[in-house]
């Protein structure tokens, strides 16, 4: 399953392969928490980012890591496209871990859901989404507040919608090409916005 890439890893996990340390919110003081923006907000920044220059040199934007909470992200799979997925985020500021065991990755989620910001499935490596579909469930209703990317091959193109967020907030085709990597992010934090209140909803008393 991968050997240890940190020595600091804490026994709060079983996953194994760590980088650049570990950063919990529970560890966190109310005041360094960054609040989400509203979905209004969300479709404000996303104007923004089509007009934006990017060529400044940012690897991403400000306001799409400012919407994702101080948490690891994690990343499901034995895919050879979390390399460059990986050195993306990690470029851009974020802790990343990988678990190459979906049972495990569902399991540590849904027992302490508040530990991530953000959850990439590479569901090629477990059969599909027909074989992972259970999995992702429990993730999307114990955790409703992290935002799910799937990358598949099999899915031929990359979906943006709102028609798959009972799994999954965005889903990209791999090969997967930083430009919708960059606007997968983005658009999987405004999805979430609506999952979130869709959960909310759901499970409401009234």
């Amino acid at each position: 399953m991968g050997q240890i890439t940190n020595k600091n890893v804490t026994e709060r996990s079983p996953l194994r392969n760590w980088s650049r340390g570990s950063v919990f919110l529970e560890n966190l003081k109310p005041e360094d928490r960054v609040p989400r923006p509203t979905q209004p907000e969300y479709a404000a920044l996303l104007h923004e980012f089509l007009r934006a220059d990017t060529s400044r040199g940012d690897l991403f934007p400000p306001y799409i890591l400012g919407g994702y909470e101080d948490a690891p992200a994690l990343l499901v799979g034995q895919n050879d496209v979390f390399d460059a997925a990986r050195s993306w985020l990690e470029e851009a500021g974020f802790v990343t871990c990988i678990e190459a065991h979906l049972g495990i990755a569902v399991d540590t989620i849904c027992r302490r859901p508040s530990n991530w910001g953000l959850v990439i499935v590479a569901i090629d490596d477990f059969g599909g989404a027909g074989e992972t579909i259970n999995g992702l469930m429990k993730i999307r209703i114990s955790a409703p507040h992290v935002p799910v990317i799937l990358l598949s091959e099999e899915s031929g193109q990359n979906d943006f919608s709102t028609e798959r967020l009972e799994i999954c907030d965005v889903t990209l085709a791999v090969p997967v090409a930083f430009s919708a990597f960059e606007f997968g992010l983005t658009e999987a934090l405004v999805n979430n916005s609506e999952w979130q209140d869709r959960v909310e909803e759901r499970f409401s008393p009234n």
